[in-house]
């Protein structure tokens, strides 16, 4: 099973090496170890325009039936007959800039990014990004409700595209009442609402407590995208989160429910 967690190392360990076109010296776009920990909302004035420059680029590369690209993988070069960027949607821009894509979409889109900045380095279509960290560190991240969103789309096959928010997940009817009933892939709130995590593997479970991996994505101040481990109790009504790897406070949730309804 591909759990959250695994999702969470894939997003702060995201790699790739991206080439160029056929007939020019090689030059790497390379992404190593870049975290993908900026917190991300919506559409900006920013990001729109961003989105609109690398359709812009799509639509005028597409006009070259010539257009390749060079991909390493597996330790050889592989060729694409056809460029493999024609592939990706104006739906996965949006999904990567505002925080939603999975860390395939994030590379794909990337393989867009490296070409243009080949073409033009720094690139001002780009808002003068000059290497393929720099447009990850500015531009791509994921909230909360969009980590909780690109993961079951990676590992469920979510197949909505739209941009949800942390109520639309939560489900009172399938509200968890002990610790007995908490299952893995089940999502916990804050009182309010204004917060999503998803409970990830589990063990050490009792009558009264159990043990697991809850991820999230916090402010890039708080750590981005990241998975902890906790102990769970339920006391006089209210979820409390102990830290298993650090000291810190007890986390006091007011929802545990069954994701059942979000992947409807």
């Amino acid at each position: 099973m591909f759990y959250p967690e695994d999702h969470v190392s894939q997003l702060n360990n995201l790699e790739g090496r991206y080439l160029h076109d056929v007939g020019v010296e090689p030059k790497s776009g390379v992404v190593m170890k870049a975290p993908v920990d900026d917190y991300r909302r919506a559409p900006t004035e920013k990001r729109s325009n961003i989105r609109w420059n690398l359709n812009n680029f799509m639509a005028k590369r597409a006009k070259d039936p010539d257009s390749c690209v060079w991909e390493i993988g597996e330790g050889k070069w592989a060729i694409y007959g056809v460029d493999p960027v024609y592939s990706i949607s104006d739906t996965t821009f949006r999904l990567v800039l505002t925080g939603k894509g999975t860390v395939k979409e994030i590379k794909d889109v990337l393989k867009v990014v490296s070409l243009m900045l080949e073409r033009n380095n720094p690139c001002k279509a780009l808002y003068y990004c000059t290497s393929l960290r720099d447009f990850v560190d500015q531009n791509v991240g994921h909230d909360c409700n969009g980590l909780v969103f690109s993961y079951f789309r990676a590992a469920q096959g979510l197949t909505k595209v739209e941009d949800k928010k942390c109520w639309l997940y939560r489900d009172f009817d399938r509200a968890r009442k002990s610790p007995g009933e908490v299952r893995e892939l089940d999502l916990v709130f804050p009182s309010d609402g204004g917060h999503i995590l998803i409970i990830g593997r589990i063990w050490n479970r009792t009558a009264d407590s159990f043990e697991c991996n809850i991820c999230e994505a916090r402010n890039v101040g708080e750590g981005g995208a990241q998975s902890h481990r906790y102990r769970v109790k339920l006391k006089k009504g209210v979820w409390e989160l102990d830290f298993l790897d650090k000291v810190e406070w007890s986390r006091k949730m007011g929802l545990i429910c069954s994701p059942a309804a979000s992947l409807g």
